[in-house]
């Protein structure tokens, strides 16, 4: 572990740290969008649920127990949720993208049915704006085009149900919205660089 010291004649600071790991790809896009720091400084009634979660999260590691495994969780999972709501307008990216106007309610749409027959027409239907605005939003805040983000969170889709379930391969494709397990083998070797069957072996 670093050590670092700082010299000075003030108060004391207590730092505490935590550890939280993730290897699923879903998440991917989500943590590629997050800065490699994030200081978050809440308002008065959520910073005294903070400092109250970390006081017992340290009085329990003190006498030898063990805190609650979902407390770091919740603790990280308000701290995004500020840095999140503090995001400037202008701000690109995943994050950004979730609180547009345009492009948030679509990657809700997409998210929450990946194998519908999506087209850019009828997902700008769903979402009250033109096929145009829709492109041209995607791709200010993205930087992709709407249904080249669908092919990507559907590959995320596949490699997490070849990884975490015995599903076959063509239900695996049926499920993330492929017609066919060649087209999905096409797209996912496309993508991640190996054919689902052989990318699941190697995992």
């Amino acid at each position: 572990m670093p050590v670092m010291r700082q010299e000075g004649g003030g108060e004391r600071t207590r730092i505490l740290c935590g550890y939280l790991h993730c290897q699923d790809l879903l998440f991917h896009p989500f943590l590629r969008a997050l800065p490699p720091l994030i200081h978050v400084q809440p308002a008065s009634a959520r910073a005294d649920w903070l400092q109250a979660s970390a006081r017992y999260a340290v009085e329990e590691a003190r006498r030898g127990g063990s805190p609650s495994s979902r407390l770091p969780e919740l603790l990280l999972v308000d701290c995004l949720r500020q840095y999140m709501d503090d995001l400037p307008a202008a701000r690109t990216g995943w994050l950004a993208a979730l609180h547009d106007p345009v492009v948030g309610p679509a990657l809700a749409l997409l998210h929450q049915a990946p194998a519908e027959r999506w087209t850019v027409e009828r997902l700008a239907r769903r979402v009250a704006v033109s096929r145009t605005v829709l492109g041209e939003r995607f791709a200010a805040v993205l930087g992709v085009p709407p249904m080249r983000y669908l092919v990507q969170w559907r590959l995320q889709l596949a490699a997490h149900l070849l990884r975490g379930s015995r599903a076959s391969l063509p239900e695996i494709a049926g499920r993330v919205g492929y017609e066919s397990e060649a087209a999905f083998s096409r797209a996912f070797k496309r993508g991640l660089g190996l054919p689902p069957a052989a990318w699941r072996d190697r995992r």
